[in-house]
């Protein structure tokens, strides 16, 4: 079984087109090699206000769709540069 650096890496560089080809509903990938789609700034339902963490940081929720099992993420927005959209 592969780590997952090694499963991850092997995505790095290669073209979108085939980077499609493995995940065709992808929208990013992280600069580790990841595919993502990017689901958005979650919303509290009550107040309508993003939803941050306890030191008032917007996140960011990733659904992580390959090269493992789909899972969803909740990352700061000031980590958005480290994912490169898939055109």
């Amino acid at each position: 079984m592969e780590s997952e650096d090694t499963a991850h890496g092997k995505l790095v560089g290669l073209p979108f087109d085939e980077l499609r080809k493995l995940a065709p509903t992808a929208t990013h990938q992280h600069r580790k090699g990841g595919l993502y789609i990017d689901l958005g700034i979650p919303q509290d339902t009550e107040t309508g206000e993003a939803f941050s963490d306890k030191e008032g940081r917007e996140r960011r929720a990733w659904l992580h769709v390959y090269p493992h099992d789909r899972a969803v993420y909740l990352r700061p927005t000031s980590e958005d540069d480290k994912f490169q959209k898939l055109t």
